[in-house]
Formats: structure tokens, sequence, C-alpha cells
């Protein structure tokens, strides 16, 4: 929520998609496999705090993005469609998580959704498409 208000009243960037892909390309997975390598609470909390702040950022702009190229008849439609993609992604996340724990640790769950996610954020960022928005 903070990282809205930070974006709405104060930074737009000139190219957001290029913002987009810099804190979702590295952050993002990256986050969630160092959470799950570390030992340390203050090395945990931290990589938390900034795998959140990126989150944060990258769904901002991801709505951002979305809002300004799609045309004003269809906003309520693919907005609808956006909420409904990004919160129905949590609850299927989480039974996938829960199988991986199940089957190995927290930690080793943590790592390979990691590198699942690293995999799939790489496959939509090698897209020049998304980096010139």
């Amino acid at each position: 929520m903070i990282t809205a208000l930070l974006l709405a009243t104060r930074w737009t960037p000139s190219r957001p998609g290029l913002v987009l892909t810099f804190f979702t390309a590295i952050p993002l997975g990256g986050g969630l496999i160092a959470i799950g390598l570390s030992r340390e609470y203050v090395v945990t909390a931290l990589c938390g705090f900034l795998w959140g702040l990126s989150g944060g950022i990258a769904m901002t702009l991801l709505r951002t993005l979305t809002q300004h190229h799609t045309p004003p008849e269809l906003m309520g439609r693919v907005m609808g469609l956006v909420a409904v993609a990004q919160n129905g992604a949590f609850p299927i996340t989480a039974l996938v998580l829960f199988g991986l724990v199940a089957a190995t640790s927290v930690a080793t769950a943590m790592v390979v959704i990691g590198v699942l996610c690293c995999v799939l954020i790489w496959l939509i960022v090698a897209r020049p498409t998304v980096r010139a928005l």
C-alpha cells in the first residue's frame, strides 16, 4: 500500500515497463531464494522487507500499465479479470506450497518456488515489448 501511494503521488517513471522488469526479474524470485537459504533472522527480515517492497512496486506498475493500455470501454472487464487472476493465484500457490512443504521442508520449498518464479519472470522479461513500455 505504501509503494502504491508513493508511486501515485511522488514518482512517475518515464519507462514503467523497464522499471517493472527491474523490480520483478531479480528481487521477486531471488528474494524467495534468499529467504529460503537465510539462517539469520535479521537477514530474513531484510530480505522479506525488500521482497515485499519490490512486489508492491511491481503490482502497482502492472496495474498502471494495464490501465494505460486498455481502451476505456473495456476498462471494467479487463481490470476485473486482472484482479481475479492476481487474487486467484494466491490460493493456487498456497496449495502448491502445501504440497512442497509436505514433501520437503519450508526452506527447500521457498528455494524451489523462488527458482520457478525466476524462470517464469525471465520468460516474460525476455520479450522486448515488455521492457519497451
